[in-house]
């Protein structure tokens, strides 16, 4: 079983891709471990008819069907039949990482008779890296990172396997960069305000209770959502051409000082440096202030010191912080202080 597992996890012509290499190893941990079998099933809220260890996956189906244009199925789960062949799968699951969902895609495999077979809208999913573009679709929509999160929640999985594929699998998931989360509440920024604030008036304040307040968890999403909007500033022409070759995601921890009074303003942060001043602009910045009773998020523009030439707040929605919202607003006004 463990020489089945690492070969499922590199073998095939298709494993080159990143894309297709997560493909592989979801099959490979999915078919090999039984933790990981129900904690998928858990993360999807569905109960299968049969037991976990009668369930398996297969990759990169190609399914053929008159007066349709050929299809890749990535995964598909259900029953062996004697062939070693899933024909009437239980749930179907459509991975994007390298490439954007489509909606036009989802459309085409409903119009496939193995999809259509599919009636809980649930075992229809999409896994995906990113997710800009909503739209109406009869398919459950849900980000690797979310699967990523409700991993980690999880403890004591049982068993040197079971542990050992279930954490080479969130490491996979750590190392491309898909421990992004859609949003943090605005509550679980509150609370983390409220620690970082006694942490700095340690003499003045009671002790903190962090008790189902999940602050460091918080303080890791949002740098993890930095590393995102670093990340897609990469892809962003007008950014590119002003920055210095190569950049990286590089994050900060710093306090202001108030009006020269001793109340400081923690704050984290990340920022691009200019490979040459431009109109008094040295650095493209995000930031999460730590302020007396509530934080604030903006995103400016700073000299070759430092100091800010000018921001902007970050507008939340819904009691939230939302990854690609807040993406947007600081690609959009980083680009228009460059032009």
């Amino acid at each position: 079983m463990n020489y089945n597992y690492l070969t499922d996890c590199i073998d095939g012509k298709f494993a080159s891709f990143s894309e297709n290499r997560l493909t592989k190893l979801f099959c490979a941990s999915f078919n090999t471990s039984n933790a990981f079998k129900k904690m998928f099933f858990s993360f999807l809220e569905y109960k299968p008819k049969v037991h976990a260890s009668e369930l398996f996956a297969k990759d990169q189906l190609f399914h053929t069907q008159e007066n349709q244009d050929n299809s890749i199925l990535d995964i598909i789960i259900g029953n062996l039949n004697k062939y070693g062949d899933i024909p009437k799968p239980i749930i179907i699951i459509e991975n994007k990482t390298d490439s954007l969902l489509k909606k036009q895609q989802l459309l085409k495999y409903d119009g496939l008779n193995i999809v259509k077979s599919i009636k809980n809208k649930k075992c229809k999913l999409a896994l995906v890296k990113n997710y800009f573009e909503s739209f109406d679709v009869n398919w459950n929509i849900k980000h690797w990172s979310e699967f990523y999160y409700f991993i980690k929640k999880r403890k004591n999985i049982p068993g040197n396997l079971d542990n050992f594929i279930v954490h080479n699998f969130l490491n996979y998931l750590e190392i491309n960069q898909m421990t992004i989360p859609i949003s943090i509440s605005k509550k679980d920024l509150s609370d983390l305000n409220d620690l970082f604030r006694r942490v700095g008036n340690i003499k003045k304040s009671p002790k903190v209770s962090l008790k189902n307040k999940p602050v460091f968890e918080t303080a890791i999403k949002y740098l993890n959502m930095l590393e995102g909007i670093i990340n897609k500033a990469k892809e962003e022409k007008d950014i590119c051409k002003r920055v210095k070759r190569n950049f990286q995601f590089n994050s900060g921890y710093g306090s202001w000082y108030y009006n020269g009074k001793n109340d400081f303003f923690p704050r984290i942060y990340a920022e691009i440096r200019l490979k040459k001043e431009y109109k008094g602009i040295k650095g493209l910045g995000t930031s999460l202030f730590f302020e007396k009773k509530n934080f604030s998020i903006d995103m400016y523009i700073a000299d070759n010191q430092g100091n800010f030439i000018d921001n902007e707040p970050i507008k939340l929605k819904n009691k939230a912080l939302y990854f690609a919202d807040y993406t947007n607003q600081v690609l959009k006004y980083w680009k228009k202080k460059l032009k």
